[in-house]
């Protein structure tokens, strides 16, 4: 499982729709911070990304990219995302309902989030879904009307390989969470509240100072049963149809803030061309250049410490 947050921002060059998340993937026992799970659609104006069973979301995030590769009209954004919505929960309820599943991992399904964000130029506006099993509010079919023998097809519900979507627009009082019901539920307080005292109209930077410290709270006490840790990704799609992903600033084991991108702390001799925001304050603090690398620019991620 993982936290995605989801929502329109102000920036310097106008509106996007920002999207952010955590690095840590979990299961068998395993816990690695450093993974990517924001991904940018190879059309180039639409983001996608996943809370869940990594083991099959991770497969359904691939396969919506490939399904954008191969097709023409989507690359050339002659398919608005709009229309590229369908195709996307078209692909993904054929491939999960040909996943072969014991009964006692079907919940591994039903916990499947993706959230699919990005520019309309049909409809000039922003657009987001939050994209689920459609199990999660439709009481389950009795397992007895399962056919066992019917040829790539077993599953306990039928219900599990019906994904929906939520919402086909956005204004800036929209917010999409996903992950576990106690984070949705405690982030969306925190905001809440926040919002409350502030007298705020918009979201503003708040979704970002919450997961920053959500996941500030987790680095300190090497929390390891936690589903989201790890730095803190951020992309964002504008209305010229163009994504940004963003370098962040982020603690290491040592309390050293390193740049990362993609939930990866990059190498000390890597250069690196993205914009590089620090989420203590919420701001770019460094535009991209050539050479941007620690070891060239030592001396500016020392003073920031």
């Amino acid at each position: 499982m993982t936290v995605n947050i989801c929502w329109l921002s102000d920036t310097s060059t106008g509106e996007a729709i920002s999207l952010i998340t955590d690095s840590r993937l979990s299961g068998g026992g395993m816990r690695f911070d450093e993974c990517k799970k924001i991904f940018s659609l190879p059309r180039g104006d639409c983001l996608i990304s996943f809370a869940g069973s990594t083991d099959v979301a991770y497969t359904l995030i691939n396969q919506a990219v490939s399904n954008v590769q191969s097709n023409e009209q989507s690359m050339s954004r002659y398919q608005d995302i709009t229309e590229l919505k369908g195709s996307l929960l078209n692909e993904v309820s054929s491939l999960v309902s040909k996943i072969h599943l014991p009964f006692s991992d079907s919940d591994d399904i039903k916990d499947i989030e993706l959230i699919l964000a990005g520019y309309s130029w049909k409809y000039s506006r922003f657009c987001a879904w939050r994209i689920r099993s459609g199990a999660l509010d439709r009481p389950s079919h009795p397992t007895h009307n399962i056919k066992e023998g019917a040829a790539n097809y077993y599953h306990p519900d039928p219900l599990l390989s019906r994904f929906v979507a939520d919402r086909n627009y956005f204004n800036k009082n929209h917010l999409i969470i996903t992950g576990t019901w106690g984070e949705v539920k405690a982030i969306r307080s925190k905001l809440a509240t926040r919002k409350r005292e502030d007298a705020l109209t918009k979201w503003g930077n708040e979704p970002i100072k919450v997961l920053e410290e959500v996941l500030q709270e987790a680095h300190k006490n090497h929390d390891f049963e936690t589903t989201s840790a790890g730095p803190m990704q951020y992309m964002r799609v504008f209305k010229h149809a163009t994504i940004e992903r963003d370098a962040v600033l982020w603690p290491d084991d040592k309390d050293y803030w390193r740049p990362t991108i993609s939930g990866r702390f990059l190498s000390p001799v890597e250069n690196f061309n993205a914009p590089l925001y620090d989420p203590r304050e919420c701001k770019v603090i460094q535009v991209p250049y050539n050479k941007n690398s620690l070891q060239n620019n030592i001396n500016f991620y020392d003073s920031i410490q």
